[in-house]
C-alpha cells in the first residue's frame, strides 16, 4: 500500500504545479487607443508568465510618448503608457497666386487649394494628409487671357492692339469724326476670360428742331443740333413758359427735358374795345397808309412829268433860233438890186 500513496502524492503534486503555472500565464492583452501589436506578437493567444509584447501605432498616428512594451506577471499585463496621436503632415505648400484652404493639417484632413481672382487652376486642386504626408502635388495658379475684342463699326481701332490680353489688361475705343460712343469706351480682360462691358456703338445723334410754338430762340447752338447741343428758347411777349428754357440733345436724338409751352399770359389785360373793333381799326389805318402813299406816289410822279416836258419845250425853242441865224435869209428875185 506505501508505494500506491507515494504515486498519488507525486500526481497531485504535478497536477496543481501545471494549475499554477497555467494560472500564471497571460490572454492577450488590450491595446490602448489607436495602435495594435506587433507582427511578432499579433498572432499569440497565450504568453506566459514573464513574456513581453511590443504595441505600435496604427496607420496615421505616430508615438507621442510612453513605452512600447509591456510584461505579463503572474497573469496580469502591466500598464499600458504608450501614447498614439494623429500624425501632422505641416503645411501643404504654398500655392502661387493662390492659397490653401484648410480646418487642419492631422493625418486624414484635407486642404483645398483656390486660385486668387483672374487666375485658374492646373492639376489637382485637394491635398489629403496621408500616412506619408500630403497626397499629390501643389497646383498651379496661370493667369487668365482673353481673345482680342471685336472692332465698332464707325470706330478707329481698339487700342493696344495685341493677339492676346492678360487678366485686367483694358482696352480702349473712339469713334470717328461726326459719331459719338454709345456705351464704355474702356473694356477690361476679366476673370472669366472675357471683355466686359460689352463693345460699345458709335453711333450719329441728331436732335429735330425743337419748333417751339410762340417762342424764340434766345442762345445756345445752332443747326444741326448734335450730341450734347444746348440751346435755350424763351416765349414771345405776352406768353409764359411752362417747363425749362434750356434743352439739351441726348444720345438718344431726343431733347431733356422736354420742349416747354408757351401759353398766353392770363395776366396781361386784353386790348379796350371789342376783337371786331380792335380788327376793324387796324384795317382803316392800313387803308388810310396806303391811300398816303400811293397819292404821294402819284405826285411825285406827275411832277416830274412836268418838269420834263418843259426842259424838252425849252430845247425845240433854242434848236429853232439857232437854226434861223445859221440859214441865209431867202429873196426874192424883186427886191435884187
Amino acid at each position: 500500500m506505501k508505494p500506491v500513496g507515494v504515486s498519488y502524492l507525486l500526481l497531485l503534486s504535478t497536477i496543481s504545479l501545471t494549475g499554477i503555472a497555467q494560472a500564471q500565464n497571460c490572454s492577450v492583452p488590450v491595446a490602448g487607443p489607436n495602435m495594435h501589436l506587433s507582427e511578432n506578437d499579433i498572432f499569440t493567444t497565450h504568453f506566459e508568465n514573464g513574456s513581453e509584447v511590443t504595441f505600435v501605432c496604427d496607420v496615421g498616428y505616430a508615438s507621442a510618448g510612453g513605452a512600447r512594451k509591456i510584461i505579463c506577471i503572474a497573469g496580469t499585463w502591466s500598464q499600458v503608457n504608450l501614447k498614439c496621436e494623429r500624425k501632422n503632415c505641416g503645411s501643404p505648400g504654398e500655392v502661387e497666386n493662390g492659397e490653401f484652404l484648410y480646418q487642419d493639417t492631422l493625418f486624414g484632413d484635407k486642404a483645398v487649394a483656390r486660385c486668387n481672382p483672374g487666375y485658374m487652376m492646373v492639376g489637382q486642386n485637394e491635398r489629403i494628409c496621408r500616412d506619408g504626408g500630403w497626397s499629390g502635388r501643389v497646383p498651379v495658379c496661370e493667369v487668365v487671357t482673353c481673345e482680342p475684342p471685336p472692332q465698332v463699326e464707325n470706330a478707329s481701332p481698339f487700342t493696344p492692339q495685341r493677339d492676346s490680353y492678360s487678366y485686367r489688361d483694358v482696352v480702349q475705343y473712339k469713334c470717328q469724326k461726326d459719331f459719338t460712343l454709345n456705351g464704355s469706351s474702356s473694356l477690361t480682360c476679366s476673370e472669366n476670360g472675357h471683355f466686359t462691358p460689352d463693345p460699345p456703338k458709335c453711333i450719329k445723334v441728331i436732335c429735330e428742331d425743337p419748333n417751339i410754338a410762340n417762342a424764340h430762340f434766345e442762345s445756345g447752338a445752332r443747326p444741326p443740333y448734335g450730341y450734347k447741343a444746348f440751346v435755350v428758347f424763351r416765349c414771345n411777349t405776352g406768353f409764359v413758359m411752362e417747363g425749362r428754357p434750356g434743352l439739351t440733345c441726348t444720345i438718344d436724338g431726343q431733347w431733356s427735358p422736354k420742349p416747354p409751352i408757351c401759353k398766353l399770359d392770363a395776366t396781361v389785360p386784353p386790348p379796350t374795345g371789342s376783337s371786331h373793333s380792335h380788327a376793324v381799326g387796324i384795317g382803316i389805318g392800313v387803308a388810310v397808309a396806303v391811300v398816303i402813299v400811293a397819292t404821294g406816289i402819284y405826285l411825285y410822279a406827275k411832277r416830274n412829268s412836268k418838269k420834263k416836258n418843259h426842259t424838252l419845250g425849252d430845247d425845240d425853242a433854242g434848236k429853232s433860233h439857232q437854226k434861223d441865224q445859221q440859214e441865209p435869209l431867202a429873196l426874192a428875185p424883186a427886191d435884187l438890186p
